[in-house]
């Protein structure tokens, strides 16, 4: 196959294994999710934003207030997470920029994509519950290694997220 926009040709087998369920972009983004483009800029560029206040914000900032030493920070900082942080994927020209944090404080990661990008779902490296959560895994085209975002994502965006990347990498 041929890509008409990057000019790199690719496998025809694995682009039809690639399986997906454009269905849900049908719909607008869940809550908690925006996708936003501004029309204005010429770089057409794209962001996706999640962000919804944990409800185990109920039990850490009490808990925060009570609790002293060296825990402090970081029951602070996860507080502060889980009542005003974010997540935020940045797509611009094949450079993506993605950031989780609060505040502007927080994990950044830098990544290139064109239409060889591979995008899934998998096993995050956190448990919820004693359970295995998933998040978005990117594989650039260059070998770089999988790129994990958005983890903590609820389901139904995460779906969705997963869906408008691929539509957007093509």
């Amino acid at each position: 196959m041929l890509c008409k926009s990057c000019g790199e040709t690719s496998s025809f087998a694995e682009a039809v294994n690639e399986v997906g369920d454009e269905s849900v972009l049908v719909k607008p983004p869940p809550k908690h999710l925006r996708i936003e483009t501004d029309p204005m800029d010429p770089e057409r560029r794209t962001t996706i934003t999640y962000k919804k206040i944990s409800p185990l914000a109920l039990f850490f900032v009490p808990f925060t207030c009570v609790w002293a030493g060296f825990s402090m920070m970081g029951l602070v900082c996860a507080s502060l997470f889980m009542l005003f942080g974010k997540r935020v994927l940045e797509l611009k020209g094949g450079e993506a920029k993605y950031f989780a944090g609060v505040f502007g404080i927080g994990l950044r990661k830098r990544f290139h994509y064109d239409c060889q990008t591979k995008v899934s779902r998998g096993a995050a490296a956190v448990q919820q519950k004693g359970q295995t959560i998933e998040e978005i895994q990117i594989s650039p085209s260059d070998g770089s290694g999988k790129i994990r975002l958005f983890a903590l994502t609820d389901d139904d965006a995460l779906n969705y997220i997963l869906e408008f990347l691929r539509r957007a990498f093509r």
